[in-house]
């Protein structure tokens, strides 16, 4: 087994599982303050979480998707 290439091949997609676990951590921030508005009675953070977390979806699962393939 060659480790140089086992880095080469697995480094990136543990970076990304590393910004999908902090950019995740964000999203969730602005949840729960999404959460503490609407209860107030005010949802103007409710499209902007929408589309956040709409793109986020798409952005990881193809992150995902190509990491597992590659990995195979």
């Amino acid at each position: 087994m060659d480790y140089q290439l086992h880095m080469f091949t697995l480094a990136p997609h543990v970076a990304n599982a590393m910004i999908i676990r902090v950019s995740s951590n964000q999203v969730e921030k602005l949840f729960n303050e999404s959460s503490k508005l609407v209860e107030k009675g005010k949802f103007t953070l409710l499209e902007v979480l929408h589309h956040l977390t709409s793109g986020f979806k798409a952005v990881a699962c193809d992150m995902c998707y190509r990491g597992n393939d590659e990995i195979r």
